[in-house]
């Protein structure tokens, strides 16, 4: 199955895309809890010391991470890359964090989901 705004790809069970949020199902809607935890997904740089060794995905409460993906290389010197590897990693980011019950909410102009909500849990 595929979304009919970005053709990411979707399972049965979404209820909306991961991709860039849309629902994705007759009749679903925003959730009805009052209070959301939310999480937004940075590329972030690894230290080792002072150098940068890598990059890894993280999914962000505050300062709380509520999933990260593998390190993986540098590609580009320094700059933020977005590649095969960056894509893995966001790929499988995403696949903890919609696992765990959490919804995309907002995406980039790429169509990047960028911060995703789940009612909070008591």
């Amino acid at each position: 199955m595929f979304c009919s705004k970005c053709g990411g790809d979707l399972n049965d069970d979404m209820n909306f895309c991961p991709k860039c949020g849309r629902p994705v199902k007759e009749g679903a809607s925003e959730p009805e809890a009052t209070e959301c935890e939310v999480c937004h997904i940075r590329l972030m740089k690894v230290r080792k010391g002072f150098l940068v060794s890598g990059w890894e995905l993280q999914a962000l409460d505050g300062d709380r991470v509520i999933a990260r993906s593998e390190e993986f290389d540098d590609a580009q010197r320094g700059k933020r890359p977005w590649d095969v590897a960056t894509q893995r990693a966001y790929e499988n980011v995403l696949r903890q964090l919609v696992s765990q019950g959490w919804e995309a909410i907002a995406a980039n102009s790429s169509g990047t989901v960028t911060a995703m909500r789940r009612p909070k849990r008591s």
